[in-house]
């Protein structure tokens, strides 16, 4: 295989490191990541003017974050969005509504108590560690018992989504420490490998801090728009393919990152692709202030958001998650400039059933490093990897403006069935059948989601954000030399002559 000097400078511009390449349609379809992206770490006018960052070490700052039941021994309890509150906490029966029970009132987390935001005495935050975090997912596991390597952790479904640490961190000690990083947070899971099912974990983070395990990109200028189509890039599918191609060992660290190949920002820069992520990333009352500021920042965003309802707008049911997911990486692979045998190649042997796979391990016919591992244990046709390889099919045929308006705006849906020989998929005679798939997922919207006033649902949103603010004012500005704040520009003006950050 030859590997011309110019590829090295093109994949690996700062440290010159080869890359694991094993055929040459390995390097045709690197190249064309490489061709249609700009680097992670580039901070010219192109790049997404991001910074590699780390919070809170979790041995030498661990007098910071006592485990969570020490404070709660201290009487401690949490609330509707994450925090944990110390105060007068009453026994209550009135209306959840927001827009229902008195103003002021923050409630606990299963609603049977509730405080008033000015008797609150003590706030403490949340401390996220790595495993805590999922794609596009905030709160993937809550810590149940234990610690290190024997803690216990437990899946959170989406339909009872809530925070569930094993460290908190006072509000205080959060605003004044000098490694507090309160803007929003391109996170992603520190140790991880190429051999994993996926290699990039990442999930937008609010202003809650974070341990080292937790490793993050923030924008220069507080951006929830840049935030969220980073932390979105890193879950393509093509990104974790060219990123497995970097990775040997087992941390994603920043000289590894900073030389992966993103989407540059005016491809992606778009509000209905900006929706569709939002959906999948914003799906809990403590987004609230999340969602305010990201339709601040896009008023384009704001006037396609407003025409759901706000919680109707969140991805919550397996096949909702599925059919947004596979929209925005056939987005993504459209954006890199693949065709469907490049896509087809990032995604090969996906298409084999999981006793087809364990056959063709046992032969060593897997590359140890695809992704053939995702879902191994669903029908090929049900598995993200397949119904984004079925979604970019459709985005090819009907141009990505079209892909993701149809259906009254909603973008591609689910099919009914899928005979994978259609797209040339397939090694059984099963495959040559249509198999049903969108019912097998189950409903797009659940009980909860349905029958909401749109404009009612939009005002509980900005009530929420008002009453999180009061509960745990932790937003900060971008700030010069001086202390003085600055406009994005200036600030990162600034960075790039070297003289602030």
């Amino acid at each position: 295989l030859a590997y011309p000097r110019e590829r090295v400078l093109e994949f690996s511009p700062y440290s010159k490191a080869i890359l694991e390449i094993r055929s040459d349609q390995d390097l045709l379809v690197l190249q064309k990541i490489y061709a249609n992206g700009v680097l992670l770490g580039d901070q010219s006018e192109r790049g997404w003017g991001v910074k590699y960052a780390t919070e809170f070490h979790m041995t030498n700052d661990s007098k910071l974050f006592p485990p969570r039941p020490k404070w709660e021994e201290r009487a401690y309890q949490p609330d509707e969005y994450g925090h944990w509150l110390k105060g007068p906490w009453q026994a209550f029966a009135g209306p959840a509504g927001i827009l229902d029970r008195p103003a002021g009132l923050v409630l606990s987390r299963d609603g049977s108590h509730a405080l008033a935001v000015d008797r609150i005495e003590d706030v403490a935050l949340p401390l996220y560690e790595g495993r805590m975090i999922g794609q596009f997912d905030f709160s993937e596991k809550g810590w149940v018992s234990g610690k290190g390597r024997s803690a216990v952790w437990e899946e959170m479904p989406f339909d009872r989504k809530v925070l569930a640490p094993q460290y908190l961190a006072g509000l205080r000690d959060v605003q004044e420490s000098a490694k507090s990083n309160l803007h929003p947070k391109i996170a992603y899971m520190r140790i991880w490998s190429a051999t994993n099912s996926r290699t990039a974990i990442s999930s937008f983070l609010d202003v809650f801090p974070a341990g080292d395990s937790v490793f993050f990109f923030r924008p220069w200028k507080r951006s929830y728009t840049t935030s969220l189509l980073v932390s979105s890039n890193l879950n393509a599918l093509a990104y974790d393919y060219h990123l497995r191609n970097r990775v040997g060992g087992l941390n994603l660290s920043e000289f590894i990152m900073v030389e992966t190949s993103a989407v540059p920002p005016e491809k992606l820069l778009r509000a209905d692709l900006l929706h569709v992520i939002a959906r999948l990333a914003l799906c809990s009352a403590s987004h609230a202030v999340a969602w305010q500021s990201l339709l601040t920042e896009n008023p384009a965003l704001a006037e396609v958001a407003r025409r759901t309802a706000w919680r109707r707008s969140w991805a919550l049911s397996r096949h909702e998650r599925v059919r947004l997911r596979a929209i925005i990486d056939a987005c993504f692979a459209h954006f890199y400039g693949l065709t469907e045998a490049d896509f087809a190649f990032v995604l090969k042997d996906c298409d084999r059933t999981d006793a087809g796979l364990n056959a063709a391990y046992a032969d060593g016919l897997l590359d140890p490093k695809g992704l053939w591992r995702v879902e191994k244990d669903l029908d090929p046709e049900l598995r993200h990897t397949i119904l984004s390889f079925i979604a970019f099919d459709d985005l090819r045929r009907r141009g990505i403006d079209d892909f993701l308006s149809q259906n009254d705006g909603e973008g591609w849906n689910l099919p009914e069935t899928v005979r994978l020989k259609d797209y040339g998929l397939g090694h059984l005679p099963r495959d040559e059948q249509p198999q049903p798939v969108a019912a097998r997922h189950g409903p797009r919207l659940l009980d909860q989601q349905l029958d909401e006033d749109i404009d009612q649902s939009w005002d509980e949103c900005a009530a929420h954000a008002e009453l999180i603010r009061q509960v745990a004012p932790l937003e900060s500005p971008d700030l010069d030399a001086s202390g003085n704040a600055l406009h994005a520009q200036e600030a990162l003006a600034i960075y790039k002559q070297g003289g602030l950050f």
